[in-house]
């Protein structure tokens, strides 16, 4: 039960990871491979600044390996921002569960607004949905949380046809 839980989290969190890697790529410079193959202390010894703990080296080691099958040539090793840290360590985690909200969400909360409020006219440019929602999560105060009237701020305050 334990490992079906490690990785339904760790799959509920690789969109997060993949783009917290993209960023870090578009900033850092680029290391092959041969870093993530052998083991824990040799990785330390080599690049000392980096902070992974040995679970997240074991982890991306495996990810690293896999991208390397499909044709990806390297990845930086600066990986350990903050943020991204603390991402990849909650989705390994099985005592952490995560709230997520995705554009699934902005669409859906859309259409229930559009076919409350307007006749089902479109109300929404459904294109700035992804910036919304990195806006809501950006902005989110944890005192309140984030509700479907949250979602419903951001679609008015970000999305609205005619609306810059």
């Amino acid at each position: 039960m334990l490992e079906k839980h490690y990785m339904q989290s760790v799959m509920r969190q690789l969109p997060e990871i993949a783009k917290h890697l993209e960023q870090i790529a578009d900033n850092t410079k680029q290391h092959d491979f041969s870093a993530w193959n052998g083991d824990y202390s040799s990785f330390k010894e080599r690049y000392p600044e980096v902070f992974v703990t040995e679970d997240m080296f074991a982890f991306l080691s495996v990810l690293f390996r896999s991208f390397q099958e499909n044709g990806v040539e390297g990845v930086c090793t600066t990986i350990a921002t903050h943020s991204c840290r603390r991402d990849m360590e909650n989705a390994l985690d099985p005592d952490c569960q995560q709230v997520a909200w995705c554009i699934d969400d902005f669409e859906s909360h859309a259409e229930f607004l559009e076919s409350n409020n307007n006749d089902g006219k479109p109300l929404y440019d459904r294109s700035k949905f992804a910036y919304a929602l990195t806006r809501m999560c950006d902005k989110h105060d944890c005192e309140y949380g984030i509700s479907w009237d949250t979602i419903g701020v951001y679609l008015n305050e970000h999305c609205l046809l005619g609306g810059e």
